[in-house]
């Protein structure tokens, strides 16, 4: 798969991503605001991606930002498709939290944290990691609310 292609998957992970925790925010009330901010978190990520094609067609592309697996990525990409129909027939509050914290475990995702938050002396990481700056650490804040609520 070529960087673009590989690109294209990952920008359409964030938007799953956003779209699981958009529905989310419209069936939990209790929890709609958390999960609306992440949500346009998520497609914040997906713009921040989408501007990488730029970087590519340069050549200035850091290969650190290319997870090992692109499997993984198209297996959740998959899953968060699948989880939407799923979620829609069986909501549930603590569910979503559960999806949550799969969604942020998964490898793309965890991959895209860590390169956001080490240290780099990459020109184009650094420029990334300015504009993603607030969007970090998905899981660390899903755990924290979890707990505030006692969910």
């Amino acid at each position: 798969m070529e960087k673009n292609e590989y690109i294209d998957q990952l920008v359409k992970l964030e938007l799953n991503a956003s779209d699981v925790y958009r529905l989310f925010s419209e069936l939990n009330e209790l929890d709609k605001d958390f999960w609306w901010k992440l949500s346009m978190e998520e497609v914040n990520h997906a713009s921040l991606l989408k501007s990488i094609h730029y970087y590519i067609n340069l050549d200035s592309f850091p290969d650190e930002m290319i997870i090992n697996n692109i499997q993984e990525v198209l297996n959740i990409n998959k899953y968060l498709e699948d989880i939407i129909l799923q979620y829609k027939i069986n909501p549930s509050r603590k569910k979503a939290f559960d999806i949550a914290i799969e969604i942020e475990n998964s490898a793309a995702e965890s991959h895209f944290e860590k390169v956001m938050t080490e240290q780099s002396n990459n020109n184009v990481i650094e420029v990334f990691k300015k504009l993603n700056k607030d969007d970090i650490n998905h899981l660390n804040r899903i755990i924290k609310y979890m707990k505030e609520n006692n969910i």
